[in-house]
């Protein structure tokens, strides 16, 4: 149960970490002049992350293990008995 906690709490300031950098990157594309804003478009209609080119190597490095501990969480509170 700790350890389940404890990867909750990660997972948590690992998407408040993101988030923060995702508002960063949306106020540089605000801020590129003739710039059509796609991740507030992307957001509108649904997506979960948007990556711009060219992108930064250490960007879906980054965003991998985040997306994937939510996938493995939502997963085991699908299944029968799941927390």
């Amino acid at each position: 149960m700790a350890d389940a906690q404890r990867r909750r709490e990660e997972a948590e300031a690992r998407c408040a970490l993101l988030e923060r950098q995702m508002e960063l990157v949306e106020r540089q594309s605000a801020a590129a002049p003739g710039h059509p804003l796609p991740p507030a478009r992307g957001y509108a209609a649904g997506a979960v992350d948007y990556i711009g080119k060219p992108f930064d190597p250490w960007a879906p490095r980054a965003k991998v293990p985040v997306f994937t501990d939510l996938f493995l969480e939502r997963r085991r509170s699908r299944q029968p008995g799941g927390a």
